[in-house]
């Protein structure tokens, strides 16, 4: 698996990522080995890494835009693989920042952002004689140290030091991007492998002054039309736009009897063009399963016309699921949807690890149980990490119980059913 697979996988792994995770970040440490990726929770929301492949000779447009603006040059790059953020930077969302902090032998440097109503991408460096391969994850907050109401995607490649990496700032409805940010970063080391050698090395923290006219882009469109998948009836109630990225919200029946987990989808243009799904920050949606909304790719900075949205499977939880009671001495278990069974279990220096095989829905790479487990007492916690490898449809978790003292546990499903239409359910959607 590449890094960019490793990346898809990660997002399905975490998706639908709950409004209730909004403000808080996971320092995340990914293992990679093989096919195997690795999680280590240690709060509420996910840090995920982000891929850059292109070159800047790929998009003279962006090339353009930043050849008169030395520390930007780095940008054009970085931005090369999202057709939203390259937009973005050709008509100006650009905000160049150039804080510089420094301690334990670390330099930290905002180079610049990209701001419009609903998100901020932030563009930092890393440098250091002292350690090797710096990375970081983000915290945002207001300047009162009130909660920003954000979920945050972290940045954390296997880089050089000086290289660019960067983390999305994306706001959750009700709340858009301030005029001034307190922005903190977690820098830990890792290794060629991408293990971790050293956390919490530096902690800098960066006010950022945010410039109006770049904040106010945006547009919401109210569209009120109704979608039935396979019974589940569900409300398209709103477009927003954002030079960024495209959100489609949706509003579930409360009749229905499963929530949504997943939609595979895309965005169709008037004109054929597809814009495709999860924004270029890595968010593929942000919601409870009840009122979600959908990230796409943005079509801000030009008029196709009107816009289709075109679903073509959907995975579920059912309302009444049950967890399932796993035996961890003699590997019975409670029935597993998706012809889940687990492969094997053995004991750790911390706890114990659960490898389970399930089949994937369509469109989804991720396990069928969440971080959170129940032990017999009733007493909820969540894993110490995990993690996730996939082949030709079929999928195996590595979940880890840490620090438990019971020989049996209750693990927690995620998704139980899906759907998948004979042909693709569209619905019509107006763009002004």
């Amino acid at each position: 698996m590449n890094r960019m697979e490793e990346y898809q996988a990660f997002l399905a792994e975490l998706e639908p990522l709950p409004e209730t995770a909004a403000g808080t970040v996971e320092r995340a440490v990914s293992r990679r080995n093989r096919k195997r990726f690795f999680l280590q929770p240690l709060s509420v929301a996910a840090a995920l890494f982000v891929c850059f492949a292109a070159l800047v000779n790929l998009v003279p447009g962006v090339a353009h835009a930043c050849s008169n603006i030395p520390i930007l040059d780095k940008l054009a790059a970085a931005v090369s693989f999202s057709p939203s953020l390259t937009q973005a930077v050709e008509h100006g969302q650009v905000q160049t920042v150039g804080q510089t902090q420094t301690g334990n032998g670390i330099t930290a440097t905002i180079e610049s952002i990209i701001v419009d109503q609903k998100q901020v991408v932030v563009y930092f460096t890393l440098d250091s004689e002292v350690y090797d391969h710096l990375s970081a994850t983000l915290d945002a907050r207001l300047p009162d140290g009130e909660d920003a109401k954000a979920t945050i995607v972290s940045g954390m490649p296997y880089v050089e030091n000086g290289e660019l990496l960067s983390a999305t700032i994306n706001f959750i409805e009700g709340a858009s991007v301030p005029d001034r940010l307190r922005v903190t970063l977690y820098i830990w080391s890792m290794d060629e492998r991408g293990d971790l050698v050293a956390a919490d090395l530096f902690n800098p923290e960066f006010t950022l002054d945010i410039e109006p006219q770049l904040a106010e882009q945006g547009r919401t469109v109210t569209v009120n039309r109704s979608l039935d998948l396979g019974g589940q009836r569900f409300t398209v109630t709103q477009v927003e736009t954002y030079p960024t990225h495209i959100r489609v919200n949706l509003k579930a029946d409360p009749d229905n009897r499963l929530k949504l987990y997943h939609l595979e989808f895309y965005l169709e243009l008037s004109d054929g063009t597809r814009l495709k799904p999860g924004s270029s920050g890595g968010i593929s949606a942000t919601g409870d399963g009840e009122n979600l909304s959908l990230y796409a790719e943005s079509n801000y900075f030009y008029d196709a016309g009107g816009m289709k949205l075109v679903i073509t499977g959907a995975a579920f939880l059912d309302k009444n699921a049950e967890p399932v009671w796993v035996d961890l001495t003699t590997g019975d278990h409670d029935p597993i949807p998706f012809d889940g069974r687990i492969d094997s279990i053995k004991r750790t220096d911390t706890g114990w690890e659960l490898q389970i095989v399930a089949r994937e829905c369509q469109g989804v790479h991720g396990g069928v149980f969440s971080w959170e487990y129940t032990a017999p007492d009733g007493t909820k916690d969540t894993s110490g990490h995990m993690g996730y490898s996939h082949d030709d449809g079929v999928g195996t978790q590595f979940l880890y119980v840490d620090a438990y003292d019971y020989d049996e546990v209750y693990l927690t499903l995620i998704r139980t059913d899906e759907w998948v239409p004979d042909t693709p359910v569209s619905v019509e959607i107006p763009t002004k």
